[in-house]
């Protein structure tokens, strides 16, 4: 957690302020397909901090068939809190857009559909 906070912090030297980190997490599953692994990866971050957040996400189709439920993790930078919903917001187009489409090459389209499934 502490590497992947440093390494988000170094925009700082680009004007930016970060105000956390915000990952995705697996949805529990009680059907039995995983486990309670998903549960325990929950529990483990909440200990370092990390709250559940209540907006839900898909992952992009993996090899272009489903989209996978997902669920948002976010640690607040210290000082800060929970971000509003309108951050939350903003930071899901950035996950899907800054993520998605231009590093992992992902259609736009495919993205903005799940923005509206979401």
């Amino acid at each position: 957690m502490r590497s992947a906070w440093e390494a988000g912090a170094e925009r700082r030297t680009q004007g930016l302020q970060p105000i956390g980190l915000i990952w995705e997490v697996d949805r529990p599953q009680f059907d039995g397909g995983e486990g309670d692994a998903p549960l325990r990866r929950i529990v483990f971050f909440d200990r370092h901090g990390g709250e559940l957040l209540k907006r839900a996400v898909f992952s992009t189709p993996l090899h272009g068939i489903v989209a996978v439920p997902m669920r948002l993790m976010f640690r607040p930078a210290k000082g800060k809190g929970t971000p509003t919903p309108g951050i939350v917001e903003g930071l899901v187009r950035a996950i899907y857009l800054d993520k998605y489409e231009a590093i992992d090459g992902i259609d736009r389209g495919t993205l903005e559909r799940l923005l509206n499934a979401s």
